[in-house]
């Protein structure tokens, strides 16, 4: 999911290498000065990759020059809703652990097909559920044993209106694959499982440049990251000729994931003023209630003598 930091959402299908780093300057207050620039050809979006930690400063700070004709139509980021959050928009959930008869039973009306070995069952489901029956009756029956405990067994059930009005009980054990045949259905429910895939990935945050169409152009992309502070070293070198030599060593480290090839490397040793503003979490405030006033119909009230 993205969140919109100008008016237009189109796709991606640049990498971020198309975007190498140009420029750094490094401060000695924890941030550094990033440009990025390369060619956008007609209607591609640019890709670059950040640490979640560091999108507040992205943000704040990212700025976009373009040559060449056309204009940048968009930028788009990672949203960082809470997952819980994300997840509130389905009409189901599933729990750590959950049988599928408990996350069946939540598609109540839903139209399903089973498989059966060879055999194909298609119906709306009624319910589901675990059952609980006697050793000796699970042996004649031939059901899937899920749970013992002394001499009671579980299995799951679920409960199809089938075509012909009829109603079945069906053992879940038994059956091979299940589809839901509403291609929205189904297409909730993988959403619903990129959705946990996704929110596994905690450290990368993405922001996207889209352009429009009418032709290519050179884009330079700045911003300021949190960096590590260059260090420097010195060392007094005496010679066979007796003249001391003093040399001064700046040690950088390079922890973007990005190779630092042909690039302009600037240090400073000034310490400007640094803040963080909060811009990447979503704020949400809370809103009174206006309550619509009660109507009361008039009647017409008896007169008493």
């Amino acid at each position: 999911m993205h969140r919109l930091a100008c008016l237009l959402s189109l796709a991606f299908a640049v990498a971020a290498a198309d975007l190498p780093v140009r420029e750094v300057v490094l401060y000695k207050h924890g941030v550094g000065y990033f440009a990025r620039s390369g060619r956008l050809g007609a209607g591609e979006s640019a890709r670059l990759d950040f640490k979640a930690e560091e999108m507040n400063d992205v943000l704040k700070s990212l700025t976009i020059e373009e040559k060449g004709g056309g204009k940048i139509s968009g930028l788009r980021y990672d949203s960082s809703e809470p997952l819980a959050k994300k997840l509130e928009e389905f009409p189901f959930s599933i729990g750590g652990g959950q049988p599928l008869s408990a996350l069946l039973d939540q598609f109540k009306g839903s139209r399903v097909e089973l498989k059966f070995g060879s055999e194909t069952v298609v119906g709306t489901i009624v319910g589901a559920r675990k059952a609980s029956l006697t050793a000796n009756q699970s042996e004649q029956d031939q059901v899937t044993l899920l749970v013992a405990s002394g001499n009671q067994l579980e299995r799951e059930q679920i409960t199809l209106l089938m075509d012909s009005g009829d109603v079945r009980n069906l053992d879940l054990g038994a059956v091979s694959s299940l589809r839901f045949t509403d291609p929205k259905l189904q297409l909730q429910f993988k959403d619903y499982l990129a959705t946990l895939a996704q929110s596994r990935s905690k450290d990368k945050r993405s922001v996207y440049i889209d352009s429009t169409d009418s032709g290519a152009r050179e884009i330079q992309a700045s911003y300021m990251i949190p960096s590590p502070v260059w260090k420097s070293s010195y060392r007094l070198i005496l010679g066979e000729s007796g003249q001391p030599t003093l040399e001064g060593w700046a040690i950088v480290d390079n922890t973007t994931g990005d190779d630092w090839t042909n690039v302009r490397l600037a240090l400073v040793s000034g310490r400007p003023i640094s803040f963080i503003s909060k811009l990447y979490e979503p704020r949400y405030m809370d809103r009174p209630e206006a309550e619509l006033p009660e109507e009361a119909s008039l009647r017409p009230l008896a007169a008493r003598r």
